[in-house]
């Protein structure tokens, strides 16, 4: 009984390793469109806070 529940245990763990990867695969260029946004959205961010901060126009 014991080894019935390891199989079962490794099957469902290559399963969904399986799943994961052809779902990652499948959208590959959704995701890295969502980590171009991100990346942006940091670097737009970061660039207000610097206009901001840095040239005088921080409220007190």
């Amino acid at each position: 009984m014991q080894y019935f529940q390891i199989l079962c245990i490794l099957l469902s763990a290559v399963l969904i390793y399986l799943l994961t990867k052809i779902i990652i695969e499948k959208n590959e260029n959704a995701i890295s469109m969502t980590k171009i946004r991100v990346y942006e959205n940091v670097y737009i961010c970061s660039a207000r806070i610097f206009a901001c901060h840095g040239f005088g126009f921080q409220k007190n």
